[in-house]
């Protein structure tokens, strides 16, 4: 059964010095880590970030990529 819904990849930069305060946890293979931002957090994490957000992928893709 296939899966519903969509879900995208995207790419941000964050002040570092905010996310010094986070630990960067292993998730998967040696080179998947990230920073675990505890919910309550996310309002101060939104306002650290800087630039523009971009979709660098899209799960499933749109029929236009798909081959």
């Amino acid at each position: 059964m296939p899966s519903s819904g969509a879900g995208y990849v995207l790419r941000f930069a964050v002040d570092a010095a905010f996310l010094d305060r986070y630990p960067v946890q292993q998730v998967g293979s040696s080179v998947h880590r990230e920073c675990w931002v505890p919910a309550e957090d996310l309002e101060a994490f939104n306002d650290h970030i800087a630039g523009t957000i971009a979709i660098v992928a899209e799960y499933p893709e749109p029929p236009s990529v798909r081959s």
